[in-house]
Formats: C-alpha cells, structure tokens, sequence
C-alpha cells in the first residue's frame, strides 16, 4: 500500500520579500534548515531562504492548531495566511 505524503506547509518558493529577526538556539536552527531539505524533496520545490522556511513552519503550525481556530472563531477573530496574504 504506497505511503500517504505529507501536508506540507505553505512555504515560499517565489522570491518574495521577507523580513524576520529571530536569536533561535542552534539546534532549532539545525532542524529548521534540515525541514527546509525535506520539504525541497517532498515537494520538488526549493525553498527561495530559511526565512520562507520560518514563515512557512509557523503559518503551518497555526493553520493547523486547533485550539487557536476554536479560539479564534470564539472571539469573532480572522486570521491571514501569511504566505499568500489570503484570507484563511
């Protein structure tokens, strides 16, 4: 029975411009540079830098954390995909 793959984050593999500034402990550094080559071969798609890796993980993460889409709904709250700038 062949492997379900799995869903990736939205990650940016166009040059966009992106700002971030973050002091990440090494070996947080070392897994977000080693998800970003495992995303390149999940998908085929090379990310455009760590930054757009970053940005990828965290809108995944929070596209995907139920407990903050139940909060959000509870308090009228939206949120946008900040890959795209779409609306959620």
């Amino acid at each position: 029975m062949p492997r379900a793959k799995p869903k990736l984050p939205p990650i940016a593999v166009e040059d966009r411009s992106e700002k971030i500034s973050l002091s990440l402990p090494l070996d947080l550094r070392h897994d977000i540079d080693r998800f970003g080559e495992f995303f390149a071969a999940e998908s085929g798609q090379k990310p455009t830098s760590f930054n757009a890796v970053v940005v990828g993980v965290i809108a995944g993460y929070l596209d995907s954390h139920g407990g903050f889409k139940k909060w959000l709904k509870a308090n009228g709250g939206t949120t946008r995909c900040a890959h795209s700038g779409e609306p959620a």
